[in-house]
């Protein structure tokens, strides 16, 4: 399996998240092979737009592109990952795709998601590659959609699993976020099993600004123990 990974750093404050996903899933996974594609930014959204939705649309219409293409075994991982185990065995279930739910009203991320080289994998990448095209076209529309899923890809994933169970285009496992990437809502709960962190919401801005910590943030100084460490050791001064 590789891990692939598209990226583009806007100041040092993100390079921070690069370094600890490479040394993190090097350290936990020495055999593994993976791949960093670096691209440009996207435009700046217009109108005053959502910045973050057009950033994570145009790293993932790249990712879905080069999965589509693959013939591996792929670990498709956004940046602001940060491993606590092995992934590898993944390859050992059953499945074309294999993506990450919560047990909440937003419940899918695809922070991290796993393809095999079947052709009924690349059938399914195509829909959702299509329904990300479709949505982002009609995202005034989409607007309420994007509230409920929080984010356009996820927004795209819904609408192919719909037309998948129609079609049977692949065989789509769930693996719950606690263990394989934990957000926001499985911080509190996450337990020797839980593979990844998923550096998001209030943990990335701590991590990345420097912010101090509130009383009712302190089951976060484990992660942010974590964090620090493995950047330390990345960048040489562990």
């Amino acid at each position: 399996m590789k891990l692939y990974n598209v990226s583009f750093i806007r100041s040092d404050r993100y390079q921070k998240l690069l370094d600890v996903f490479i040394y993190s899933a090097k350290f936990h996974m020495p055999k593994i092979e993976l791949e960093i594609e670096h691209i440009d930014p996207p435009p700046q959204a217009k109108n005053g737009g959502d910045q973050h939705h057009v950033d994570c649309n145009h790293s993932f219409l790249r990712e879905i592109e080069y999965a589509i293409h693959s013939k591996e075994e792929l670990a498709v991982c956004d940046t602001d990952l940060m491993f606590l185990r092995s992934i590898e065995d993944v390859s050992k279930r059953n499945f074309d795709i294999a993506i990450t739910v919560r047990k909440v009203a937003r419940k899918y991320n695809t922070g991290l998601w796993f393809t095999k080289p079947t052709s009924k994998a690349v059938d399914f990448l195509k829909l959702w590659r299509d329904k990300t095209i479709l949505v982002t076209e009609n995202f005034d529309t989409m607007w309420p959609r994007y509230k409920e899923y929080a984010g356009i890809d996820q927004i795209s994933l819904h609408l192919a699993l719909q037309d998948n169970l129609k079609k049977d285009y692949a065989h789509v496992i769930k693996l719950p976020c606690v263990e394989w990437n934990a957000t926001q809502d499985e911080w509190e709960f996450i337990t020797p099993k839980t593979r990844v962190i998923h550096i998001k919401s209030i943990l990335r801005r701590i991590l990345i600004n420097d912010w101090d910590i509130d009383e009712n943030h302190k089951y976060l100084i484990p992660l942010i123990q974590r964090f620090q460490a493995y950047l330390e050791t990345a960048r040489g001064n562990g």
